[in-house]
Formats: C-alpha cells, sequence, structure tokens
C-alpha cells in the first residue's frame, strides 16, 4: 500500500470512529449551557426591573394626580423616596415630572412646567417642538448645558426619543402629569459577557402620562403659570363653555326677546278679579300706589300652595307667563338663625314639583341682589324662569321693613295646553312677618306644530322630591340635562356676601356612581340623576389667586352624619370627584367632600351630591373664595 493510499485509510478510519463523541459534544457545548443559562438570569433580572420601574412610574403618577392642593418641591423629591421604595432598590434613579398641555397654535403638546428630582434637569420649555422637529442635537445641547447632579449627566437625561408621540391627546385647557423616571441598571453577572460592559449602566426611563382625578391641573409652587393658558374653572376646560342642548342662552343679561303675538291674559287684579287662581285675596299696598295685588300669601302655602290653572286654549310652540313678584317685610335668606334649613324660599312649580327655586333676604345685597335663571326640562315643556329685583325700597305690607318687587319671566318651549302653576313658601315665621304677593299677571303664546326636541325625563326613573327645593329626583347617572336648583354668583358678589354661600341640602340616592361612564370604578358614592345644585359662575375677568373658589359639603361633624361625595360638571364637560377632605385613618379624618378650583372659570358648574352609602342625608354645601 502506498503512502498516499495508508493516509487516505487513517483519514476514512478517524471520520467512522464514533468512540469518545459525547465527551467531545460536552466539552463543545457546555460552556454555550452555563453562558445561555446565566444569560437567561441576566435578561429576566432586566426584565423584572423594567416591570418594576415601569409600575413605580405609574403607582407615583397616580398619587400625584389626586392632589387637589399645590404641590412642593419637597413632595416631589418625597416621591422619588416612594419610587426607590418600590422598586426595592438602592441604585441611584431621578423623576421627572411634567405638566403637559396642549399648544392650540402649533397643534402639539408643550411644557407648562418640570421639576426633576436629585438634581435633574427639567424639561425645556419647547422639548416637544424640537422633538417633533427632529432637532434632538439642540436638545441634547439644551440638557448638557443644564447642571444635572449625582451621576445623571445630560445624554442620561435625554427624554425619549419617541417621547412627544406619546403623549395622548390634551382637551383645551386640560393638563396632564407625565411623570419620567430613569434607573440606570447593570447586570448582576458583568463576567458572562467576558468582561464586555454590555449591559453596564443601561438606562431605564419608562414614563406614566396621567390627568388629573380631582381638578384638571395639578398647581406647582414654582411654576410661573400653574394653571393652562385657557384653563377654566378648576384651571383645565375649555375657554369658552359647552353649551347646553336645551339651555340655548348661556349665562349673562337675557336677550331683549320679541312679544309673543297671542295674548291670553293681561290681569293686574284692579278689579277683584283672580278667576284661576286657587285664592282670590286680592289687596292695596298701603302706601296705595298698587291699585290691588293677588295676596299676601305666607307658610301656609308650603302644605297648600298658590295655584293657578293654565289654560292655553290651543297647541302653541311657545308660552310666556310675566308677573311682579311682591315680596313682603322681614325675608332672612340664608341666616341659620332664622330662616328654616336651605333658606327662606319661594319655589315656583308645575303640577307639584319645582321649575323654580330662589331664596330672598330683606335689604338684599351680595348673592342675594343677583339676577335669578333656572332651566327645567319637562313633560309640560322647556321653562326657562328669570327674576331680576327692579324695587328693594318698596312700601306694599306696610311694616317698618322695605319690600321688594321682583319681575319675574317663565318662557316656556313646546307647552302643555293645560297645566297648574304653584307657588310654595318655605318660612319659619307667621305671614305677618313674611308673606308674598303676585301682580301684573300676563299670559301670552305663539301658535304653531311643535317640534318636542327638549329633553323630556323618563318617568319610570322618578324617585321622589328634594326636600330643600321641591325638584323631582330621579334615579340614574348624573345627567345635566335635568334640572336643580340654580345659584348665579359673581366674584364681587359672592365677596359681598362674606365670601362664602351657604345653605342645607339633601344628598345621595340610589344610583351608584362608580358604574356610571363618566367615572371610575373608585369613584364611589350614591347619586340621583338631577343635580343638587347649579352653580352660574361669572369670576369678572380675575384669575389666578384673585380667582380661587371652593365647593364642599359641611354636616357639621367631619362627614361622620352625612357621609358625603360631590361629582360636579365643569363649563367644559368634564367631571370632578371628591369622596372626602383628610383620610389619616384616625380621629383626624374629615369625610366631608372638597374641591379646590385654583381657577375657576366662568360657566356652569352642575353640582352631585352623593352619599357613600345607598341613601339620603342631609348636609350644607359651601361656595366659599380661599
Amino acid at each position: 500500500m502506498s503512502q498516499v493510499e495508508s493516509f487516505r485509510q487513517r483519514v476514512r478510519d478517524f471520520v467512522s470512529d464514533a468512540r469518545a463523541a459525547v465527551t467531545v459534544e460536552l466539552v463543545l457545548v457546555l460552556p454555550l449551557l452555563i453562558w445561555a443559562f446565566f444569560a437567561t438570569m441576566i435578561f429576566n433580572d432586566a426584565y423584572r426591573a423594567r416591570t418594576q420601574a415601569q409600575a413605580a412610574a405609574l403607582y407615583v403618577a397616580d398619587a400625584i394626580s389626586r392632589k387637589t392642593t399645590r404641590i412642593e418641591n419637597d413632595y416631589l423629591e418625597g416621591m422619588n423616596d416612594v419610587y426607590d421604595f418600590l422598586i426595592a432598590n438602592s441604585e441611584t434613579s431621578r423623576l421627572r415630572v411634567t405638566s403637559v398641555v396642549w399648544d392650540r397654535d402649533a397643534d402639539q403638546p408643550l411644557v407648562l412646567w418640570s421639576y426633576g428630582t436629585r438634581g435633574m434637569n427639567a424639561l425645556p420649555d419647547n422639548t416637544f417642538q424640537l422633538m417633533s422637529s427632529g432637532e434632538m442635537g439642540t436638545l441634547r445641547e439644551l440638557m448638557d448645558g443644564e447642571d444635572g447632579e449625582n451621576m445623571i449627566a445630560g445624554f442620561t437625561q435625554m427624554p425619549n426619543a419617541d417621547l412627544h408621540n406619546r403623549i395622548p391627546p390634551v382637551m383645551p385647557g386640560e393638563a396632564l402629569i407625565l411623570v419620567e423616571s430613569f434607573t440606570m441598571w447593570e447586570t448582576p453577572l458583568p463576567q458572562v459577557f467576558l468582561g464586555f460592559d454590555i449591559l453596564d449602566n443601561t438606562r431605564l426611563s419608562p414614563i406614566a402620562v396621567v390627568r388629573p382625578r380631582f381638578s384638571p391641573f395639578i398647581n406647582y409652587e414654582g411654576a410661573m403659570d400653574a394653571a393652562p393658558p385657557d384653563a377654566s374653572e378648576f384651571g383645565a376646560t375649555p375657554a369658552n363653555p359647552v353649551s347646553d342642548p336645551d339651555d340655548p342662552d348661556t349665562p349673562g343679561d337675557d336677550p331683549a326677546d320679541p312679544p309673543l303675538d297671542t295674548v291670553l291674559l293681561d290681569d293686574d287684579f284692579s278689579n277683584d278679579d283672580a278667576d284661576d287662581w286657587s285664592e282670590d285675596d286680592v289687596t292695596t299696598s298701603s302706601d296705595g300706589t298698587i291699585g290691588g295685588f293677588l295676596g299676601p300669601f305666607g307658610r301656609e302655602t308650603f302644605n297648600d300652595p298658590l295655584e293657578f290653572e293654565v289654560d292655553l286654549d290651543r297647541e302653541m310652540v311657545a308660552a310666556r307667563i310675566e308677573f311682579d313678584f311682591y315680596l313682603l317685610d322681614s325675608w332672612d335668606g340664608f341666616d341659620a338663625s332664622w330662616a328654616p334649613e336651605g333658606g327662606e324660599q319661594i319655589w315656583i312649580g308645575v303640577e307639584g314639583t319645582s321649575i323654580a327655586a330662589e331664596t330672598f333676604q330683606a335689604t338684599p345685597s351680595g348673592v342675594m341682589r343677583a339676577t335669578r335663571r333656572t332651566t327645567a326640562s319637562r313633560d309640560e315643556g322647556l321653562f326657562t324662569t328669570r327674576m331680576e329685583l327692579v324695587n328693594d325700597n318698596a312700601n306694599i305690607g306696610g311694616s317698618a321693613w322695605a319690600d321688594q318687587i321682583w319681575r319675574v319671566r317663565i318662557d316656556i318651549t313646546d307647552p302643555e295646553e293645560e297645566f297648574d302653576l304653584d307657588f310654595r313658601m318655605l318660612s319659619d315665621e307667621p305671614r305677618s312677618n313674611e308673606s308674598f304677593g303676585i301682580d301684573n299677571f300676563r299670559i301670552s303664546a305663539r301658535a304653531g306644530d311643535q317640534a318636542q326636541s327638549h329633553f323630556v325625563p323618563r318617568r319610570r326613573d322618578r324617585d321622589g322630591v328634594d326636600q330643600y327645593s321641591g325638584f323631582q329626583n330621579y334615579d340614574a347617572c348624573p345627567d345635566p340635562r335635568h334640572a336643580g336648583r340654580t345659584h348665579k354668583v359673581t366674584q364681587s358678589a359672592l365677596a359681598a356676601s362674606g365670601s362664602v354661600l351657604r345653605h342645607r341640602v339633601e344628598v345621595g340616592g340610589r344610583q351608584d356612581l362608580s358604574r356610571c361612564d363618566d367615572f371610575d370604578r373608585d369613584n364611589d358614592g350614591y347619586v340621583n340623576a338631577n343635580p343638587t345644585v347649579v352653580f352660574n359662575w361669572d369670576n369678572e375677568g380675575q384669575s389666578g389667586n384673585g380667582n380661587r373658589l371652593r365647593i364642599r359639603t359641611d354636616d357639621g361633624n367631619s362627614g361622620f352624619d352625612c357621609d358625603s361625595v360631590l361629582a360636579v360638571r365643569d363649563p367644559g364637560g368634564q367631571w370632578h370627584y371628591s369622596g372626602w377632605t383628610v383620610w389619616e385613618g384616625g380621629r383626624n379624618d374629615d369625610w366631608n367632600a372638597r374641591l379646590n378650583m385654583e381657577n375657576a372659570q366662568s360657566g356652569t358648574y352642575h353640582v352631585y351630591g352623593g352619599n357613600w352609602y345607598r341613601d339620603t342625608c342631609d348636609t350644607d354645601i359651601v361656595f366659599e373664595r380661599y
């Protein structure tokens, strides 16, 4: 055999020899298996750290979103300590909290204020503009140009490259809370990567974006302008309030509507004519200037109301009822020493339930002088009741008290042909000391085919009558189309009234608020569909600290007698909730509800008072400056 053949044979024998194959394979594969085992542990640790960081960022963002008062630097630094506890890591971490609003002109997010904990840089005001235009280098220069401390260099403080695309839609006037968390993670076994720093100093930077839960923006002590540029009440609703489809007029001066063409009744009671009235007492004023008026009537009308049978004779598209309303003698308004709970009131009703409930006071000032306006949408039509003070120094009843004359106008869209108009008085004094009368009673209408386009509450939802206002209660989720007791208040009028408006209300109901579409599962409490109070606010151009408004409840016992909640719909159509004032788990708890509005925009607030339990209870509703 030649040497060549011998070599070939040896090669063939070597190739076909299977001895020690397992050992060879083990030697080749075992290092890879060991590396893969430890690498899996490392990647699992990285995933755990990333998940913990994301969850911790969400918890911190949620805690900040629940603030209703101004936050300070110490609070945010404390949130970083909370973050460290949640991620169970002693490594250096940082948080950057930013309030984000919407820039209408640029059609993109805008930094309202920003704060970085532990010496971290805040986001520059033009961050989102630079990111959307791709100028990351400029942003990097801005971040490097700031003085970061404690290991956090400029490049590690840069926001995520796609941050501007991860901000959800921001409604005009709304301010979101953006929490960026930064943690430097290192592999626990760097030797697995043969000494290369493949996973050393890896930045974990999850973000969390939330909406404030109880107020549309979070006020920050270091911000020059903590409220969005187009902020509403609560500082975060559109500049133009959302209109009510059943109430087309905006709060303010009512338009000079043209008179209706058909006059059905015009009675000044000078001939002692009180046809179609349940009472026919006609009186001449003490000074002789008024030839006759219907009345006076007193607190007996609460149980036996003064009624008038309205008969329009045929189908009308619109009707108007006008009259002079005389308030005689010593009405006490909301004075807790003299007036009944809820105030001394007149209820104007249709078929036994209120379309308006108004409180009056002798020698009126502040809120008591305000023009009144209430809208009530019902089976019998859409009623808009306006009351304007025309004389506060009349002498009708003959007592030492100056009497008042209010001009009342009730406009009705799509009215029923026949219905009963009734008047009730709430007072704790006899007719000789407090009473009312009616004069110059006029009804006009316009014939035509009704469109029946107004909201009509469902009869099956009826659930009793509010004892402090006479309005019909409805068992359903809050719906601002329902009627409620209405206050029209200006900044100056509230100041003239001692900066507070307070009276008794009934809160609660049978509807679980947390099951309603506009609310979260943790918005506990039971309410009615109809608002407890409709609050028309005019800030008269004030802003900032000069326009701070608070809505709260007070049962006189820290909420232990009436554990109330508040749900408020602001002029921008957003909902806000409060379940308590102080919750410390001890004797200092205050279960009364409270909402603070740092920059309350003019417009209509629908205020729903609820009960923590499925029942009703009595408490004070308080509107105040602070």
